[in-house]
């Protein structure tokens, strides 16, 4: 069924501190704001919508996930307060960016901390456990057979599906750009994966390597289009690098390996991951 917004009446926004306003509705406010369509002073003859920024952010727009900023509406019979679409949006989180994908979240915390794979004639079946600090909060999951990835929240847990939304919008590509909540879900993936590689070669006194490579050399299924999104097609140790001699010599090793155009070698300098060979000229994207 499509609804549009009206052009009349106007609508409002109602913080939880009208207290007149949630009295004519019957209920509490909470930490809750009230959309109304329709007059503040009559609420009872409205439509009205509750919930809070985390409820509305994560019906509204994906990109952006912003509402317009509550206002309170004076009592019921006050002239109301109008908030329309260009009302200042709340403050925007500030973003980190994670090491081995690049892409950026509000909060760093919320990570995988397992990861189970199972082969399938398809791919690969894998169910992965999300933690917020030390708290479990849900699993990632794939099928294996070339569907999407999924969330499923545990019992009780304080990041479930609107939580999700809320994170997924105000989270960035490694190039700042929207990301979608399954490519969302497979980084986090991807960053347990590599924190796993790079864990395992510093342990062993070595320094990790990755192949970098665009979707389209590896993958018949991708086209040019797929040119500027770039996954790990291969790790690598190699001794430790501890000199700018022993990273030319390295350089120099890896020159001869034959790789495919549009292909280079990175090395983990233990915070970041830094370019040994060329890259392309452009490579805004990055999916592993």
């Amino acid at each position: 069924m499509l609804y549009e917004l009206p052009d009349g009446p106007e609508i409002h926004v109602v913080g939880p501190d009208d207290e007149a306003v949630w009295t004519a509705l019957g209920v509490a406010a909470g930490d809750r704001r009230a959309v109304i369509i329709g007059a503040p002073a009559a609420p009872g003859q409205a439509t009205v919508i509750v919930g809070t920024v985390a409820d509305f952010a994560a019906w509204l727009d994906p990109v952006t996930g912003r509402i317009p900023a509550a206002q309170p509406t004076g009592g019921v019979g006050d002239e109301p307060t109008v908030v329309g679409v260009d009302a200042d949006p709340p403050p925007v989180a500030e973003l980190v960016t994670l090491p081995h994908t690049g892409i950026q979240v509000p909060d760093p915390t919320l990570r995988v901390s397992s990861l189970r794979q199972l082969p399938t004639p398809d791919g690969v079946a894998y169910t992965a456990t999300l933690r917020q600090g030390r708290t479990p909060v849900g699993t990632i999951h794939n099928e294996g057979n070339g569907g999407a990835t999924n969330y499923s929240p545990v019992a009780g847990s304080p990041f479930g599906p609107r939580e999700l939304a809320a994170f997924v919008a105000a989270s960035r590509t490694a190039d700042g750009q929207p990301i979608s909540d399954e490519n969302l879900l497979e980084d986090w993936v991807t960053e347990f994966e590599h924190d796993k590689e790079v864990t395992a070669a510093v342990r062993l006194g070595r320094s990790p390597l990755r192949l970098r490579s665009p979707l389209s050399v590896v993958d018949t299924f991708y086209d040019e289009h797929f040119d500027d999104v770039y996954f790990t097609a291969r790790h690598l140790t190699a001794a430790k690098v501890n000199t700018a001699a022993d990273r030319a010599a390295l350089t120099a090793e890896l020159l001869r390996i034959p790789i495919e155009a549009g292909q280079w070698w990175q090395l983990w300098t233990g915070q970041q991951w830094e370019d040994l060979t060329p890259p392309p000229s452009r490579q805004p994207g990055s999916r592993q």
